[in-house]
């Protein structure tokens, strides 16, 4: 409203946008509750049990000892398992690119049936599309990551199938200078805020946060800081007829 000089009384008032401080704030302080949530768990059930055969020693029961030491020991590798996924997700984003360089496409193809055994996956089938299997591609990423990525992929997939037995369908395509790679599973149908949010670090698409579900939810942060830190891509979608869902990676290529 424009005002004459002869106005009395005069003020000036600035608006500045804080959308964004308040986004961060809020993402924080759910990183925040989802680390003390998911490391109270294990380390309180460990410090209980450690209290109560502090107290036991002098009255021996081998067996119930016994009980409590495997307890005890379930929860310090749930805690350890805890702390070095927030090891790897801090070492993929300041570092995406230490893995390796390189990696031939038929090697990872080699690799798929060496992961899914040792995570005993019997149904997995492989597809090409686009993809000349006597050609030397190779993608812009080492052994190791590819290997890292896929034990996550495949790993999720039987962790959070319904019956533990997915069948999933591995896709390979080649198209300009990328190679995508879908992993496809018939498991869990995710709602699109879940899918919305399934690359964010600390997320588990999980009902209610019991804590009950294993890990810290970085594994696919990890796959994607390492994709994107590349030039890469990563999509998360549902299966179009049926259950399940789809991780699409898009991969640079050398």
């Amino acid at each position: 409203m424009n005002m004459s000089y002869a106005t009395g009384k005069r003020y000036l008032i600035r608006l500045t946008d804080v959308t964004s401080n308040l986004v961060n704030r809020r993402f924080n302080w759910s990183v925040h509750n989802q680390i003390s949530h998911k490391l109270k768990t294990p380390l309180n059930l460990l410090n209980g049990i450690l209290d109560l055969l502090e107290l036991k020693q002098d009255k021996t029961d081998e067996f119930e000892n016994s009980n409590f030491l495997e307890i005890a020991k379930r929860n310090a590798h749930r805690l350890q398992d805890s702390i070095m996924s927030i090891f790897r997700y801090i070492n993929a984003i300041n570092s995406p690119d230490s893995f390796g360089l390189s990696c031939a496409v038929n090697e990872i193809i080699s690799n798929i049936e060496e992961i899914s055994s040792a995570l005993e996956i019997e149904h997995i089938n492989i597809i090409y599309k686009n993809y000349d299997k006597e050609s030397n591609l190779s993608t812009r990423l080492s052994r190791q990551s590819i290997d890292m990525i896929l034990l996550e992929l495949l790993g999720n997939a039987k962790k959070f199938h319904p019956k533990k037995s997915p069948k999933i369908n591995i896709t390979f395509d080649k198209y300009e200078n990328n190679l995508k790679i879908q992993v496809a599973d018939d498991g869990l149908t995710l709602s699109p805020l879940q899918l919305s949010r399934i690359f964010e670090p600390y997320f588990q698409a999980e009902k209610c946060h019991t804590g009950e579900v294993p890990g810290m939810g970085l594994g696919l942060s990890v796959v994607s800081s390492v994709i994107w830190g590349i030039g890469g891509t990563c999509r998360a979608y549902n299966n179009k007829n049926e259950p399940g869902m789809v991780i699409e990676l898009a991969i640079p290529t050398v």
